[in-house]
């Protein structure tokens, strides 16, 4: 048996032996440190729900017996950390909570000065994790004001700090600031600890790159990546760091550099994945083993031999039901991380033109649509594409046709939108036929725009998804054929092209028919393009980011009490 099955199977026994005192009795004091405890245990095999439902009760006992000092403080900053794990905006907000209790209990029963700095960096990291940057900078900076010369948990805490300080910083837009709190976060980092300043480096290198410094940034990603080698069991971290890696060899066209150091990824993703289902499947037995010798002591005080019967049918059924739920679910959060990694389009444009949005939501959890931009001899080509279906079966092809637009211009060498299309559509038919099916319609309907802003021009081609250009004094609609980039296309089919001169502040707008098509409202009916066509000139003289925030807001509203009807995505672009 290995170390990991070994320490499962004795916190198992533990929460078992936990669980027989607390129902025989026990002084109060004694029954909040076993309460706690049994929490504790519970939520190192990921039972968080029964664990906070432990502190919760703790707590309780302890605040009608007035009992108060270490163990409330402990209690109140258990429930802060597990309560933080599920980030939904209530859950953040009783996490707030109990943190500010903790610190106030800390300074009541005068704990030591490294437990009420623990509980003041825990107010503080949640601040953050709110996105509430100036309470959480200033709550961050009053724990290092508080910070002795020498402590305990002081050199920990200053690396802690300074890395979060670099990183808000960096979200406020202050990257300079951001690269001084991160530096002095990287010479205070244990060298003991080398996740950590690997985690602190990283954060350094997408500094670097957000200048579009690519050299430095790739030079402390490989150190970043070196530091965490050192360590080599956190296989996420280093699989972060080497998607990093990917992106800046791609920016520096260094493709075969990219290609290294996915495969390179794909095997620590794929370590990091099985240490996961190996502690799921362990974890889970725990689970049931507690559950089953629970329910084992109500069979026996039951002593009714066919409601045990029934009782254990009802729970088999049920557990088979959960297993494969939550297998299924796992699986479609998987592929939709997976699509994300392997679909960064609307992340690049933005990199690439800074007066651009996106508004992408998924019917399901993976979607059907997807942004795609890519950068080749200056050339920015930007499509929205909107594959057959959605949910999983859609994603496949998104993955797909990603994958084609990209190769049709590093593989084949083009670069017009239309022999793009054409190309794109050729190997859909080829690809997709195999199956033998000849009466499938698989594709997606796309629109493909092109900017030369070298020479000042635009290009579109489109296959029935049309084009929006505001110009400055009119809303002009570049309309498509009928047909889609898909299996039931002829092969002589000739995708068409419209051209036009790039005009300073001319605007662009691509989406999918997820977005007009979207029913709600009082009388629950489709968006419709005139309401876009309205916003757009309603926000003609705002910023892009306006105008996307009033698109985002108008579709929320018009769904609002309605079932999302498709997948929605929606680009828009200031030249």
């Amino acid at each position: 048996m290995s170390e990991h099955l070994k320490d499962l199977s004795l916190i198992k026994d533990r929460i078992s032996a936990l669980t027989d005192s607390i129902e025989l009795g026990l002084p109060i004091r004694e029954k909040v440190s076993s309460l706690l405890e049994l929490a504790d245990l519970h939520r190192q095999i990921q039972n968080n729900r029964e664990a906070l439902d432990l502190i919760t009760k703790a707590i309780e006992e302890m605040e009608a017996a007035a009992v108060g000092g270490r163990q409330l403080y402990d209690g109140h900053l258990a429930a802060s950390k597990l309560l933080a794990i599920r980030a939904s905006a209530s859950n953040l907000a009783r996490a707030l909570t109990h943190a500010e209790t903790a610190i106030r209990v800390a300074n009541e029963a005068q704990l030591p000065l490294d437990d009420q700095l623990l509980a003041m960096l825990n107010r503080a990291s949640l601040l953050n994790f709110m996105d509430r940057k100036e309470e959480s900078e200033t709550a961050y900076r009053n724990v290092l004001k508080a910070l002795p010369a020498v402590s305990k948990g002081g050199r920990e805490f200053r690396h802690i700090i300074y890395s979060n300080l670099g990183i808000i910083s960096g979200k406020k837009g202050n990257l300079d600031k951001a690269e001084i709190m991160l530096d002095q976060a990287i010479d205070v980092a244990p060298d003991d600890d080398p996740i950590r300043k690997s985690s602190i480096i990283k954060s350094k290198a997408r500094l670097h790159f957000m200048r579009h410094e690519y050299d430095v940034a790739r030079g402390l990603l490989e150190r970043a990546k070196d530091v965490a080698l050192k360590d080599g069991t956190d296989h996420h971290l280093i699989s972060i760091i080497l998607f990093d890696l990917e992106e800046v060899c791609k920016a520096q066209n260094d493709h075969k550099g990219a290609y290294e150091n996915l495969v390179e990824r794909m095997g620590h993703e794929k370590k990091w994945n099985d240490r996961q289902v190996e502690f799921q499947m362990v974890a889970t037995q725990v689970r049931h083993d507690l559950l089953d010798a629970k329910r084992q002591k109500e069979i026996f005080r039951l002593e009714n031999v066919e409601l045990v019967r029934l009782n254990n049918e009802i729970s088999e059924q049920k557990a088979h039901i959960e297993h494969i739920n939550t297998e299924i679910i796992d699986s479609i959060n998987y592929a939709s991380r997976l699509q994300k990694a392997f679909i960064p389009g609307s992340v690049r444009l933005k990199a690439e033109m800074p007066k651009a949005f996106t508004i992408e939501m998924a019917k399901d959890r993976v979607s059907g649509d997807f942004c795609w931009s890519h950068l080749k001899d200056g050339l920015l080509y930007v499509a929205v594409a909107d594959c057959t279906g959605h949910g999983v079966p859609g994603a496949m092809i998104t993955v797909l046709g990603n994958q084609l637009l990209t190769d049709s211009i590093e593989m084949d060498g083009l670069r017009a939108p239309a022999a793009i299309l054409s190309r794109v559509c050729d190997r859909i038919r080829e690809i997709l036929s195999r199956s033998g099916n000849e009466h499938t319609k698989d594709g997606m309907d796309t629109g493909l725009l092109l900017l030369d802003r070298a020479n000042g021009t635009w290009e579109y081609c489109g296959a029935k998804r049309p084009l929006w250009i505001w110009n400055g004094t009119e809303l002009l609609e570049i309309k498509t054929g009928r047909m889609s980039v898909s299996t039931d296309t002829p092969p002589d089919h000739i995708f068409e092209s419209e051209r036009g001169q790039i005009l300073p502040g001319l605007r662009f707008f691509l989406h999918s028919d997820g977005y007009t098509d979207q029913l709600g409202g009082p009388l629950n009916k489709k968006f419709q393009a005139q309401r876009l066509r309205d916003i757009i000139l309603e926000h003609r003289d705002s910023d892009m980011h306006t105008n996307g925030e009033a698109m985002h807001r108008a579709i929320l509203n018009w769904k609002e009490g309605h079932e999302q009807t498709d997948d929605i995505t929606l680009i828009g672009i200031e030249t």
